[in-house]
């Protein structure tokens, strides 16, 4: 439904936002699309997580998810978010 699909976007935009360099750049993404196609989610959320110093448990407690959750994002094993 629309409102299931607007509670992921938010839920995407709630990592995102916990995850973008302190500076606001986002030059990453163009990075990583020129060099090798276009990056996957999960490679995308691993390595921001990493850049901005955060451990799986901190980014879920942060977004709302578990630290399940995140680890099943960041292997490929769940290509949403939902919270349990």
């Amino acid at each position: 439904s629309e409102r299931r699909r607007a509670h992921r976007r938010v839920r995407y935009l709630r990592i995102a936002a916990h995850l973008t360099a302190r500076d606001g750049s986002v030059s990453y993404h163009r990075r990583v699309a020129a060099s090798r196609g276009a990056p996957t989610f999960r490679d995308v959320l691993r390595t921001l997580r990493e850049r901005a110093g955060l451990t799986q448990e901190e980014l879920a407690e942060r977004s709302g998810l578990t630290p399940h959750a995140i680890s099943a994002l960041e292997r490929g094993t769940r290509t949403r978010p939902y919270p349990h």
